[in-house]
């Protein structure tokens, strides 16, 4: 009897971890963003994103790094955002839209705001390395305000641009999971003009079809 109880305990066990317990994605995302509130203007569309966007490209997160480091004027500043970016280097299967001719031996590399807890040796070892959308600014030459300087990741090569992905334009989907996850965005949220996309190949795929359109 107590094997028998105990046997049903386990399967009891096995039967919740299946059924809504966090994906391998959700528990990444979820580091990544503890703590982090975003305000965002949504892409309205498809068409949209494609607008906006400087690159938008389809492929897989293999590696996260060190993000930018800021340097304010005020040193109080810069301890304040110490630790507050890591670096997504993003191997390209498709460019949607925009120039391939931004791609580094095939990588993009996005700079993801991240919460200061959140170290990047577990982020990087915590990553399931999954498929990735992502419509993206180009942020190679930005300053968050006069008299701040800005360090590029050391893992970043020197003549490779760096992008930071839309709030909503960016949707990750690990091996196994049934729907796309954002960091600060959820699926549900984006409007209808989008065709309510719930992957990755899906989202992908209505870029596209903008893209082709203009």
């Amino acid at each position: 009897m107590r094997r028998t109880l105990a046997l049903l305990a386990l399967a009891a066990g096995a039967l919740a971890a299946g059924c809504g317990g966090e994906t391998s994605v959700d528990r990444f995302a979820s580091s990544i963003t503890s703590g982090i509130n975003v305000d965002y203007t949504p892409l309205a569309s498809p068409r949209d994103a494609v607008a906006k966007a400087d690159l938008i490209v389809e492929g897989t997160v293999t590696d996260v790094t060190e993000g930018i480091g800021l340097t304010f004027p005020d040193p109080r500043y810069t301890e304040r955002k110490a630790g507050s970016y890591a670096t997504f280097a993003v191997t390209v299967d498709r460019v949607v839209s925009g120039d391939a001719a931004k791609l580094r031996d095939k990588r993009v590399y996005l700079s993801v705001r991240k919460s200061r807890a959140a170290e990047i040796g577990e982020l990087a070892g915590a990553n399931p390395q999954p498929r990735i959308v992502a419509v993206l600014d180009d942020i190679t030459d930005w300053k968050p305000a006069a008299g701040v300087r800005v360090t590029r990741p050391g893992a970043v090569p020197a003549d490779a641009p760096l992008y930071a992905p839309y709030t909503d334009g960016i949707w990750l989907q690990a091996t196994g999971d049934t729907a796309m996850h954002g960091l600060h965005a959820d699926p549900h949220a984006l409007a209808a003009t989008w065709g309510r996309p719930q992957t990755v190949s899906q989202f992908s795929a209505a870029v596209q079809r903008a893209a082709a359109e203009r």
